[in-house]
């Protein structure tokens, strides 16, 4: 994990796993929980952010 988060930006850990452009990568803890998700964009990984949602019937909620 420390690998991938240092070389976000480079590439580097594309070359080890070659996604195509706009391919999306989870990363999973032990338990195999989804921590993050990532989409390569040719050059970099693009954290995915999800916005919070509000409702009267749920208040605040934030996918995952």
């Amino acid at each position: 994990m420390s690998e991938f988060y240092s070389n976000l930006n480079t590439g580097y850990y594309n070359e080890k796993i070659h996604l195509l452009r706009n391919e999306y990568l989870n990363i999973l803890d032990s338990t195999n929980t989804v921590i993050d998700t990532y989409r390569w964009d040719g050059a970099k990984f693009n954290k995915i952010k999800y916005a919070t949602l509000e409702s009267e019937w749920l208040g605040k909620t934030k996918p995952f």
